[in-house]
């Protein structure tokens, strides 16, 4: 479907340098929805709103469509660097150094082999 990309700022020197020497590979982060629509034709319940939930379950099929939530209006709340994501895509793939902004103190981590393997996307509720 796509992916997000976030900008972060680690002010802490310790932790920034775990992430330019590759210890710190992938990261897990909170948000706060908006909006949460489920992604079947015939529903697009808003799982964010007071009507609550429907019985669809993201990540089951239901007459050979997958479900999801489309999330809107969100905003982050915290990324933290973790071990095993719930998300195996979530990882870090480019450093800036804000020190030096040129194009030459980029760090480009496409294609540093991650910790784990995964084969397809995962749909997490």
């Amino acid at each position: 479907l796509g992916y997000l990309q976030i900008e972060v700022v680690i002010p802490d020197k310790e932790a920034a340098q775990m992430f330019m020497d590759g210890r710190y590979q992938t990261v897990s982060v909170g948000l706060t929805a908006g909006t949460a629509i489920c992604s079947l034709p015939d529903c697009h319940t808003d799982w964010a709103d007071d009507t609550g939930k429907c019985d669809h379950m993201p990540g089951k099929s239901y007459g050979g469509e997958r479900a999801f939530l489309i999330i809107g209006n969100f905003r982050y709340d915290e990324v933290s660097a973790v071990n095993t994501p719930a998300d195996p895509f979530a990882s870090v793939v480019q450093i800036l150094n804000s020190a030096d902004e040129s194009e030459s103190s980029r760090v480009d981590l496409s294609e540093v082999p991650l910790n784990n393997s995964v084969q397809e996307p995962m749909v997490y509720s």
